[in-house]
């Protein structure tokens, strides 16, 4: 599998990057988010830090992301992720994504290589794709390109919101519902609503609280609240002055 997704992505490269006009080729750091979680479950209530930084080396076939979030609680790397978007256009995206999620203590780790259609419209944004899942025990479970495992899973994965802007443009509310983030994959029989606000405080920064609320069991009749999460976030974007 690990020889198979490079194999993959050197094709994708040989087949796409020949077209696109060379004069658009050049560096571009495109901005960086900062977000402070507190996740309350049956299992853990931990605090998290994570930073995502985006640059670019071409509009549309190079625009490259990479994240990890650290678990203050238990001072220990939790989560990363490395990320390629194609921007078909300004509203239409390809991203394919390799997140590693791992708990030290328990020596369980999980690679997952997420990949997906996603429309950003003027207040919907809505994402649709599919996400592989290779569980790593032991020794193994910090490396994030095995993808061996025999409980491995394929599942489909999902994201719609739809958004609305006050206080010239500057205060935002959005409602929706996933089932992963960036930075998450979560079960296949969970439902996920989320609420954000956002708050445009300069044209470069914008700063955002998030409550998720996970609800487990919806496929077999016994709905609960699994998990909440709470993040205070900060994202700057590089504009031109």
């Amino acid at each position: 599998m690990k020889r198979l997704g490079i194999f993959v992505g050197i094709l994708i490269l040989f087949l796409f990057f020949p077209f696109a006009s060379k004069a658009q080729w050049k560096y571009s750091f495109r901005g960086v988010e900062y977000n402070f979680l507190y996740r309350d479950s049956g299992i853990l209530s931990n605090n998290y830090f994570q930073l995502a930084d985006y640059i670019s080396f071409h509009p549309r076939w190079v625009n490259l992301s990479a994240g990890l979030e650290i678990d203050f609680t238990g001072e220990e790397l939790r989560r990363y992720f490395f990320e390629e978007r194609i921007n078909l256009n300004d509203k239409n995206s390809v991203v394919v994504r390799l997140n590693h999620l791992e708990y030290p203590d328990w020596e369980v780790g999980v690679n997952i290589v997420n990949a997906y259609f996603e429309q950003r419209l003027e207040k919907l944004i809505w994402a649709l794709g599919l996400s592989y899942h290779s569980e790593n025990f032991t020794k193994y479970y910090n490396d994030p390109f095995l993808f061996n495992s025999r409980i491995a899973q394929l599942r489909v994965i999902y994201s719609v919101s739809y958004g609305w802007k006050f206080y010239k443009d500057k205060i935002g509310l959005r409602i929706g519902a996933e089932n992963f983030t960036q930075f998450e994959n979560y079960g296949y029989d969970h439902l996920g609503p989320f609420f954000q606000i956002s708050w445009q405080a300069t044209k470069r920064t914008t700063i955002l609280a998030k409550a998720d609320l996970r609800i487990a069991g919806i496929g077999v009749g016994f709905p609960h609240l699994e998990r909440q999460t709470y993040i205070v976030g900060l994202k700057w974007v590089n504009l031109p002055k």
